[in-house]
């Protein structure tokens, strides 16, 4: 129990250490920078880079639009490892972990189950290839700019969008972890304004891990790369990703995976503030099981390659905002067309109506159709009543044998009704919840022996406030979710609570100095998960509740960061057999560059 807190100690007498010396680094390089060329000659040669024309959508956020944001500022303040970070501060969504870092992660809401949870990155759905559901480990974050939770009833939607050059003078970023136990992080992003006539993008990601109570071996390695040809209203770009994770015969699920995406996109600016985009995407996608019990001559490797084309278009004014979009796909196991189509609207300013629906073709004839309505109601000063519902069938792929994925498909309905009340700078609201479905898709974790589940019928109610003190330095939050009646089914939590402490502080007028800390409890109710037998029921994993803490000291452009989990050492599992014991630290340095 002791040896948590020497480590770090230890660990923040480095990061100061390492504060001194690069913030007096930092300042060196600012005294030395010449004095700025006035003329219109230097003026000329520092115009800001061309950007992609914005898309257009709405920037309304948080708990009554159900809707999460993170910014380019707000990611390099988080001491997040992966999406999965982000996600378990999100209200009601509930995260999977098979081990610590790289083991397969997944996310659901409502127990929503694969096909549920959508993932796009600059507009292209990253759909899984090999698997049923995509794994969140293998999303790197260093190229992110913009990271968007949609937290709906129907469906969990992750929106991505990388980072572009917006200065004129190339920017550069490192980021540098260690883990105790046995983990590494590191980072590297480079945006260059112009090169080749147009900007260029570049990062690269790195985590190696071994685990945490059982060695659980395992590395990531991704490259993205992105360059444009832009001009005011118009913009062609190409995009590339790479990711290689390599999993030890000792980890949840031992394998090599190969992954490759090359996007190319065409976006335009049309009267009316109409944006339109065209792209085609090629996906590669290969895994080579790593047992050691199985002869050399029965590996086989798994491939899968995927086309994908689209179209969308949007706009978005004062009371008014449209989206539609179309995209086909040539994987088999996937939707052969999807349509989606959205609208939002507010007539009267006091009410605000939006509505979604997606069509999908599946091969063999098989058609699916959901939407949904939302509405809010401004009924006094800081109160709005809120609604949202939900209805209808979709598709997800899932493991049929060991070289097959096949469509399944489940029928859900949900709704959500409730308040929010916003007064002398506090958010509280609550809100009534319902959710039935015939099915589920499993996310093919590990022990899914059941490639389809069954569903039910739940009714519970949630809750959410944020109380903010000392000019909105300090912050204290909390958030809980129960279901009172029904019967619940895998994935779904009897109950979730998140409570923290948030601090940021800028105390120096200069700027240079900004203070980040947060100390938050997680617990999570008893939880039923797929048996690793088939025909079996479900396991129950008894409920459990996890400390963590998190500061980040910012001295002009250098950040310090560490990061301590589980501090009351416990052995938390989230899938059977699986425990992850603690604490654990991860402290490290993020330093930004400007030439």
């Amino acid at each position: 129990m002791m040896r948590g807190p020497r480590v770090a100690a230890r660990a923040l007498f480095v990061l100061v250490a390492i504060a001194t010396g690069g913030s007096r680094l930092a300042a060196q390089q600012r005294d030395t920078l010449p004095p700025p060329d006035t003329t219109p000659a230097a003026r000329d040669t520092v115009l800001p880079p061309p950007t992609l024309v914005p898309w257009p959508g709405s920037t309304s956020a948080g708990w009554a639009d159900a809707v999460w944001t993170w910014d380019r500022d707000d990611l390099a303040r988080d001491g997040a490892f992966t999406i999965l970070d982000l996600l378990r501060s999100v209200p009601g969504v509930t995260t999977f972990r098979a081990g610590v870092f790289l083991q397969p992660e997944a996310a659901t809401f409502m127990g929503g189950g694969a096909g549920r949870t959508e993932i796009e990155i600059d507009g292209f759905a990253l759909d899984p290839l090999t698997a049923a559901t995509l794994d969140l480990s293998t999303l790197e974050l260093a190229n992110l700019e913009h990271v968007r939770v949609e937290r709906g009833v129907g469906r969990l939607r992750i929106l991505l969008r990388t980072v572009a050059p917006e200065d004129a003078r190339p920017y550069s970023r490192i980021e540098a972890g260690v883990g105790e136990p046995r983990a590494n992080m590191f980072r590297g992003l480079l945006l260059a304004p112009r090169v080749v006539a147009g900007p260029l993008g570049f990062a690269i990601e790195r985590i190696e891990a071994q685990g945490s109570g059982r060695l659980r071996p395992a590395d990531n390695f991704a490259t993205w790369v992105k360059w444009g040809l832009l001009r005011p209203d118009r913009g062609l770009q190409l995009e590339w990703r790479r990711n290689s994770l390599s999993r030890e015969p000792e980890s949840a699920v031992p394998l090599e995976l190969q992954r490759r995406d090359f996007v190319i996109r065409a976006r335009n600016r049309f009267p009316a503030g109409v944006v339109g985009e065209a792209w085609a995407a090629w996906s590669t996608e290969s895994t080579t099981p790593l047992d050691p019990a199985l002869p050399d001559s029965l590996v086989t490797t798994l491939e899968r390659t995927s086309r994908q084309v689209g179209l969308r278009a949007a706009v978005e004014r004062d009371r008014f905002g449209a989206d539609a979009g179309l995209r086909l796909r040539s994987e088999d196991a996937l939707a052969n067309w999807q349509t989606d189509l959205g609208a939002r609207f507010s007539p009267l300013g006091r009410v605000q109506l939006s509505a979604r629906l997606s069509a999908a073709d599946w091969r063999h004839g098989h058609r699916t159709l959901e939407h949904g309505l939302a509405a809010a109601v401004r009924a006094a000063t800081g109160v709005r009543l809120i609604g949202e519902f939900s209805t209808g069938e979709t598709g997800a792929p899932v493991r049929g044998d060991s070289l097959r994925t096949t469509p399944a498909f489940s029928n859900r309905t949900a709704w959500r009704a409730g308040l929010e009340i916003r007064r002398f700078g506090i958010d509280a609201g609550a809100a009534a919840l319902h959710v039935e479905t015939d099915s589920v898709a499993a996310f093919g974790l590990p022990g899914d022996s059941a490639a389809v589940l069954p569903g039910g019928a739940v009714d519970g109610w949630e809750a959410s406030a944020r109380v903010p003190f000392l000019r909105d330095w300090f912050a204290a939050s909390v958030s809980y979710s129960t279901w009172l009646s029904g019967t619940r089914w895998a994935w779904m939590p009897a109950s979730s609570l998140r409570a923290a402490l948030d601090l940021h502080a800028v105390p120096l007028s200069s700027g240079n100095l900004e203070i980040t800390g947060r100390f938050e409890i997680l617990q999570r109710g008893a939880v039923s998960v797929p048996s690793p037998f088939p025909g079996e029921p479900p396991l129950i994993l008894p409920a459990r509740t996890q400390a963590n803490a998190y500061l980040q000291i910012r001295i002009i452009e250098v950040r310090l960061f560490i990061r301590f989990d589980d501090i009351q050492a416990g052995d938390v599992a989230d899938l059977p057999d699986l425990g992850i014991r603690g604490p654990r630290l991860v402290y490290g340095v993020k330093w930004d560059f400007w030439n």
